[in-house]
């Protein structure tokens, strides 16, 4: 009689089991059940459902002894694991209710632990949904709570010798299909969370993809021709909707798609949504054209999401992905919309903090410049002065290299020049040092002819300077500076090298932290300067030692 009641039971779960099937089909459904909060209406949604699962176990059970051996613990049980507390409690509230209706002397004991599964599977929800498998955690939960409904039966249901024999007819054909029923009934409502985390992986790839390709353009700021390529590569990689558009401000930047005729680049923002957005920092889900707010009454634009695009928190603009269908923004849609506008805020972000940083290079550029300028051009024209006393040919030789000195450092800071222009400016500087210590500096060059190099300006100036001032100066009897240049398969390789006073390994560190310093202003923003633009290996390489003299070293690679 025992395989007779299993045979029967799975029949009946069967059934249960394909309508559960159809039902992780439904949209609405696998919405609701997807959903991280559920509202109140939710959450009735869900106690309607999963009673209806719970009231077909029991109405199709199957009479024995005047009782029924039937299913209604598999809806309780995942109603309560899904859904949680309130949908495990309203569940198991509806089921007993129904169960009281149908009579028998084991009612009571059935709906009272109908009742406990519920509150127990409820009360269970947050661990479960950690768990990996989670129809193995199903068939644990179904198994306690069978196990519990015969215990109360013995204990409740009067007469007990009736009651013992109905247990040791029905308990092992209703613990072992009911309990095998909730962890496939589990397992199937379990892929829809499968689905959508198969959905939201391929969700943040094409996120990934679409800001790695955008990057290129959005590095540069957010304008009308960097905008432009950003949505034109969304429209190109999301099939699935039918016009793309970024705000900033008060203005459409680009838009591609449908509905380009009238929400053209350049002219105010025409949704009420997108301004919506912007004024309360919000993202927006316009199911309807009514919802999005066009000016335009015939616009062909049924749905849109809008996401606000910050920068610093500060909202500076909007995303907005758009459908011809009404009611056809997904949450596939929802998550790839949010995870751009993330990326793309973030993007904006570099950017602004790159562009500061250039343009405090800049800034600590041109302070170098009137550094140098000022202070050089004070002392060289003394020197011509006293020349013109003695000399006339010297001073006048002096006068040509100090216009060619300053005609050549007023080179603007972003242009490359020319490595021999560069050396031909140091040789005007140098020229006019020579001229005003005497024989206390000597200068020497080796300086390929064939060297084909372009480099930023103000690179060599600040290590020559640092190498008359701190190097050869301090030194009693002077010395010499030995400027050298040579082609290599990498690059080029320019050496400064001096034999004056020279300096300890914690002068040198302090060189390229002592922000303080005279000393160090030059040599820090060169050697910055050379990483930013070529990376970081190819910063200023100083050698020296106490007495010695000083070698320092930089590297221009061949190509960016």
């Amino acid at each position: 009689m025992a395989l007779d009641i299993v045979v029967q039971l799975t029949n009946k779960v069967s059934v249960i089991l394909v309508i559960a099937f159809l039902l992780s089909k439904i949209p609405i459904f696998k919405n609701v059940l997807l959903k991280k909060s559920l509202s109140t209406q939710d959450k009735f949604f869900l106690i309607l459902i999963f009673s209806i699962f719970g009231i077909i176990g029991t109405y199709y059970g199957i009479p024995i002894k005047n009782a029924i051996a039937n299913s209604s613990i598999t809806g309780v049980v995942a109603g309560g694991l899904l859904g949680g507390a309130e949908v495990g409690i309203g569940t198991s509230l509806l089921v007993a209710l129904y169960r009281l209706y149908m009579g028998g002397y084991v009612a009571p004991a059935s709906a009272l632990t109908t009742i406990a599964a519920g509150t127990l599977s409820g009360m269970l929800n947050p661990h479960f949904l950690k768990v990996r498998n989670k129809g193995v955690y199903g068939f644990v939960v179904a198994l306690v709570c069978q196990i519990f409904l015969f215990l109360m039966i013995l204990l409740l249901a009067k007469p007990f010798e009736a009651a013992r024999e109905l247990v040791g007819i029905i308990a092992f054909p209703m613990i072992a299909v009911n309990s095998f029923g909730v962890a496939i009934f589990i397992s199937i409502l379990d892929n829809i969370f499968k689905e959508q985390d198969k959905v939201g992986a391929f969700t943040a790839q094409l996120a990934l993809d679409i800001a790695n390709k955008t990057l290129p353009y959005l590095r540069h700021g957010l304008d009308f021709e960097n905008a432009q390529k950003a949505v034109e590569i969304i429209y190109n990689m999301v099939d699935h909707v039918s016009a793309v558009a970024i705000t900033r401000g008060e203005l459409i930047l680009s838009h591609i798609g449908t509905g380009v005729d009238h929400h053209c680049p350049r002219d105010k923002i025409m949704n009420r949504s997108t301004k919506r957005v912007l004024r309360t920092g919000e993202y927006t889900i316009s199911q309807t054209r009514e919802k999005i707010g066009c000016r335009i009454v015939n616009c062909q634009l049924m749905a849109a999401i809008t996401i606000p695009l910050k920068m610093n928190e500060k909202i500076i603009g909007t995303l907005v992905l758009y459908k011809n269908t009404e009611n056809s923004i997904t949450s596939v849609d929802i998550q790839l919309a949010l995870g751009l506008a993330q990326l793309f805020s973030t993007q904006l972000e570099i950017s602004e903090a790159d562009n500061k940083e250039r343009l405090l290079e800049k800034a600590e550029l041109r302070a170098l410049q009137a550094q140098i300028n000022p202070h050089f051009l004070f002392n060289a024209l003394n020197t011509i002065v006293s020349f013109t006393r003695t000399d006339a040919d010297i001073a006048r030789k002096l006068l040509i290299h100090l216009g060619n000195y300053f005609r050549n450092s007023l080179q603007k800071v972003e242009d490359f020049i020319d490595l021999h222009t560069e050396i031909k400016n140091i040789q005007s500087y140098l020229a006019i040092e020579e001229a005003r210590f005497g024989h206390k500096m000597k200068v020497s060059y080796h300086i390929e002819d064939n060297i084909s190099c372009q480099l930023p300006p103000l690179i060599i100036q600040p290590i020559v300077e640092n190498a008359v001032k701190h190097g050869l100066l301090p030194k009693k009897i002077g010395g010499t500076i030995t400027i050298a240049a040579r082609m290599e398969e990498s690059g080029t390789l320019i050496t400064i090298t001096d034999d004056g006073v020279g300096m300890t390994l914690d002068k040198i560190k302090s060189l390229f932290h002592d922000r303080e310093s005279h000393q160090s202003i030059g040599m820090r923003n060169v050697d910055k300067r050379l990483r930013g633009i070529y990376g970081e290996g190819s910063g200023l390489i100083v050698e020296s030692e106490p007495q010695k003299g000083t070698r320092v070293t930089v590297r221009i690679p061949k190509e960016l």
